[in-house]
């Protein structure tokens, strides 16, 4: 059984109810009354962004050798999983694991994953063993309007964010942001006003984001890049 099966099973009837993300840190606080002491650190990897965050057009079940990707790393069934978004399929609290079948689209039913999945099996090759994906993606979205400080998106990733760090401590875990991952830019590279402001509106968003999720600049902020070569 993995752990966060583990971790959930005895105390699945606290989170029975809860369907709204941004409820979740009010959920955790109310169900913290009596929380276990914390036995171990927890990392907690933070991945946003639009679609290539997402995991769009990524499927699970390969089109040409119609093999599943999972099942090639131990990280698959160990890792946690927790993620938002209005294209996919939102596992809440408590966590599941990395394997977890997410949906892109609501039009097309089809599996797929995102490079979450990439960054976790490489962490845990490296020997990081306790880690959990806080996963928080919207398509075709924008850093100048949809993520920009204090909007809709950035206020949902600092909710779900600390609230699974909550929720962690009060399942006996100690929780620490290891790291965050930022997979966005096309929809602003669009738009010129948008594209010039980019480098600015990302300053800022990066010093808020780690003001609001109370980490220093030690705490890693990754920026993933692609390109159509």
């Amino acid at each position: 059984m993995s752990k966060w099966r583990s971790i959930a099973g005895g105390r699945r009837a606290a989170l029975v109810g809860v369907t709204c993300a941004l409820g979740m840190a009010a959920m955790v606080t109310a169900s913290a009354a009596s929380p276990r002491a914390p036995t171990h650190t927890l990392t907690v990897l933070v991945v946003a962004g639009q679609s290539n965050a997402t995991g769009a057009e990524s499927y699970v079940i390969s089109p040409t050798t119609h093999r599943s990707v999972f099942g090639a790393s131990p990280a698959d069934t160990a890792v946690g999983l927790t993620l938002w978004g209005p294209f996919v399929d939102p596992p809440s609290l408590p966590p599941r694991t990395l394997d977890y079948p997410q949906v892109s689209s609501p039009a097309r039913r089809v599996a797929t994953f995102g490079p979450e999945v990439g960054l976790a099996r490489g962490l845990w090759a490296v020997g990081n063993r306790s880690l959990v994906v806080e996963k928080v993606v919207a398509n075709g979205t924008t850093l100048a309007v949809d993520w920009r400080p204090r909007g809709r998106l950035f206020n949902v990733l600092v909710a779900r964010t600390l609230g699974l760090v909550a929720w962690a401590g009060a399942h006996g875990e100690r929780a620490r942001i290891g790291g965050i991952y930022w997979v966005q830019g096309e929809s602003d590279a669009a738009m010129a006003t948008h594209s010039a402001a980019y480098r600015a509106n990302l300053t800022a968003f990066v010093a808020a984001l780690r003001a609001a999720l109370r980490v220093t600049a030690a705490t890693p902020f990754t920026l993933a890049e692609t390109t159509t070569a």
